[in-house]
């Protein structure tokens, strides 16, 4: 089941990628970059969440860290975008409030803690939201 959340994951990331490529103006290619980094940093993070639940906290914290450094890449390239449009549009604003959520954690898995999966769920409505404004770079996750 992991490695199918993985490969799910390169899928993902790759359909960004490809999307991204035709997709317009370069904010729009920055948040379809910074929405395939939170993909991947989700995906980790539930790859991690799976770890504590088979008790290897040790590679729960090595996913949940590769995870956050994800998150944090994805947050650096965001506040690239100096558009104030952009900035109060609902992608950017829902990519911002993914990140913290999927940061947070990313964090939790890191210290082999609960709730993982609970601020996963919380990042998916964000991811949603910024998929609706991002169709042709991003598919939000669904678990």
């Amino acid at each position: 089941m992991t490695s199918m959340r993985g490969l799910v994951g390169v899928i993902v990331i790759i359909v960004v990628v490809s999307a991204c490529a035709g997709s317009g103006s370069r904010e729009t290619t920055v948040m379809c970059d910074v929405a395939s980094r939170l993909s991947a940093a989700y995906a980790t993070t539930s790859t991690a969440a799976d770890r504590i639940d088979a008790g290897d906290t040790d590679g729960a914290h090595t996913l949940g860290a590769t995870a956050r450094m994800e998150a944090e890449d994805a947050h650096t390239l965001l506040q690239t975008i100096r558009t104030q449009d952009v900035r109060r549009g609902s992608a950017w604003g829902s990519l911002l409030d993914a990140y913290g959520h999927v940061g947070q954690a990313a964090n939790a898995a890191i210290g082999g803690f609960g709730g993982v999966r609970d601020e996963l769920g919380r990042a998916r409505p964000s991811l949603a939201t910024a998929a609706e404004s991002l169709p042709r770079c991003f598919t939000p996750p669904t678990t």
